[in-house]
């Protein structure tokens, strides 16, 4: 490590995030659909990465102390899958062209709202790298917890995006179905 060092070079960083699944489920009535955010975690690796000797460290043995530059590019995707209700058993043909009815449109465009929501999750992120540490696997686990931030932040800010526009309860309007 020390020669690699004094020659300006360590290997590449690269992090990998945690992924992880939520759900939003529809809201209080008969009929509801669920939508799943699959997230990835994010990837990501430090570009234009420059490791320099440095004297700044407190605590790292003589020679480890390094200073770590560049731009650590992050890349974010959630796969969304919404999964829509059966028409209850049990309805008259009129009952049952009403629910369908709007289990293919309204409920379908709300579902589709949450996707849209989960999917700010996509994108590149570019996150400066300005760092001192003690050797390369210091440096390793620093930039994986500027990862580790701006993913839980992420995936949280998408998560009350969708969240936001529940519970969803709207009425299915059946009264002329009983004449």
């Amino acid at each position: 490590m020390h020669h690699a060092l004094g020659a300006g070079l360590i290997e590449p960083i690269t992090v990998y995030g945690d992924p992880s699944t939520v759900s939003s489920l529809g809201g209080a009535f008969s009929v509801h659909g669920k939508t799943d955010g699959n997230f990835d975690g994010g990837t990501g690796k430090v570009l234009n990465q420059k490791a320099t000797p440095s004297k700044s460290c407190t605590d790292c043995p003589e020679g480890q102390c390094m200073h770590v530059t560049g731009t650590l590019q992050v890349t974010y995707h959630v796969d969304v899958l919404v999964t829509m209700p059966d028409v209850p058993d049990g309805l008259n043909a009129c009952e049952e062209a009403k629910v369908r009815q709007f289990i293919n449109t309204t409920l379908r465009q709300h579902e589709n709202e949450h996707v849209r929501r989960f999917q700010t999750y996509n994108g590149t992120k570019n996150i400066p790298v300005n760092l001192n540490a003690c050797g390369e696997s210091d440096a390793t686990a620093q930039v994986q917890q500027l990862h580790d931030a701006d993913e839980q932040k992420r995936q949280s800010d998408a998560q009350a995006l969708s969240d936001a526009i529940d519970p969803f309860t709207k009425s299915i309007d059946l009264s002329d179905c009983q004449k």
